[in-house]
């Protein structure tokens, strides 16, 4: 029985092969520079902000690795970020819970978080590029 009507062309393969047990820090920050990266000749993404004036300051930039509720999680991972880097413990109101956000440098530019997010990811650390409006 001739089964090529049934199967799509772009189907892949039925099995795969098992994804390792422990993978090492360097194949985990590769696969996430790879898969959750954007090619180095994409135009960079804009945010589009409707509510500021134009005449606004520019934003600053920071490496958000990690926020909680407990103080004392925070300070844990921040001594972790700190062989990342300058980093601190930022609080903020969220409702009416009181977050403690784990944070890595200050920066004018986006490349120098970009940068920092490396030192973190070398580290062990996942993170997000946070802009702070002034």
């Amino acid at each position: 029985m001739d089964l090529s009507l049934w199967l799509a062309p772009s189907a892949g393969p039925l099995f795969a092969a098992p994804a390792p047990q422990n993978p090492s820090k360097e194949a985990v920050r590769d696969v996430a520079l790879t898969k959750y990266s954007f090619p180095k000749d994409a135009p960079p993404l804009v945010a589009q902000d409707v509510n500021l004036p134009e005449t606004s300051a520019a934003p600053r930039f920071t490496v958000q690795v990690g926020a909680f509720s407990l103080r004392e999680n925070a300070e844990r991972l921040l001594e972790q970020a700190l062989q990342a880097g300058e980093a601190r413990i930022d609080e903020t109101q969220a409702g009416v819970r009181l977050l403690h956000q784990v944070r890595i440098g200050d920066y004018a530019t986006r490349l120098g978080a970009e940068r920092a997010l490396q030192q973190a990811l070398d580290v062990g650390l996942a993170g997000v590029i946070v802009a702070i409006r002034p």
